[in-house]
């Protein structure tokens, strides 16, 4: 049996904190991250893996792509990956917007990642006057990332890949990145290898 380390227990204890407060993994938790999943595939972003569940780190879901530095012409594929979970649950789950909203709140830390990251390199690069702040921008960013998500998530493919995804996750827990696109590809009808 593996030693037990300081992750486990972290890990264990927010489990058990989400018990007590009645959190549980529910099928709009799987549509956030499925949502963040196929819109990444969608834009090209190779997904790694999609989990739900409790970590040292998150409760609810956590979807991670191969890492990748972006260049200006590539944020608003960025955003909408942002932005995907976040459309996901408008679309296809019975959340309000408040809990949208909530579950959306790292997600938004990462579009104003980007925005910093973006804004150095144009500092780096001479921008002419003083730059606008990530404040500035993140409506502009979301607003782009949201319309860019909608309108991949509205095709047919990719509400059957959502759906289909979300009840993996349910079941599995979590799922390798050849698996979210073998899912994607049975959704657009081709044939799985």
């Amino acid at each position: 049996m593996r030693k037990k380390t300081l992750r486990d227990l972290k890990a264990r204890r927010l489990t058990a904190l989400a018990f007590n407060a009645g959190i549980e993994i529910t099928r709009d938790i799987a549509v956030h991250e499925a949502g963040h999943a196929v819109v990444a595939e969608f834009v090209g972003r190779r997904v790694r893996r999609v989990s739900v569940g409790f970590t040292a780190r998150h409760i609810g879901g956590v979807t991670e792509c191969v890492a990748k530095i972006y260049l200006n012409h590539e944020l608003p594929n960025a955003f909408a990956v942002c932005c995907a979970g976040m459309v996901a649950g408008m679309l296809f789950s019975k959340q309000t917007c408040e809990q949208i909203e909530e579950g959306s709140q790292g997600d938004m830390e990462e579009i104003r990642r980007l925005l910093d990251q973006a804004i150095a390199l144009a500092a780096e690069a001479g921008w002419i006057g003083a730059p606008p702040t990530t404040e500035q921008f993140l409506p502009h960013a979301v607003k782009i990332g949201a319309a860019k998500a909608r309108e991949i998530l509205e095709t047919e493919c990719a509400k059957k890949a959502v759906n289909y995804l979300a009840d993996c996750l349910l079941t599995e827990r979590s799922i390798s990145g050849d698996r979210v696109r073998e899912i994607i590809g049975r959704s657009s009808g081709e044939k799985a290898a």
